[in-house]
């Protein structure tokens, strides 16, 4: 259970940090863009 836990924690961990930052609206539409782009592309893949 615990494998499973820390398998999915990271990504339910990028969500949220994703939902936090859209809900603050402390970065401009295009800084989410490039938020966006890093997570798909840069961190999820390592």
């Amino acid at each position: 259970m615990m494998d499973v836990l820390n398998l999915a924690l990271p990504y339910f961990g990028l969500i949220f940090i994703g939902f936090a930052c859209g809900k603050v609206k402390s970065l401009p539409e295009a800084g989410l863009a490039w938020m966006n782009f890093f997570l798909l592309y840069v961190s999820l893949p390592a």
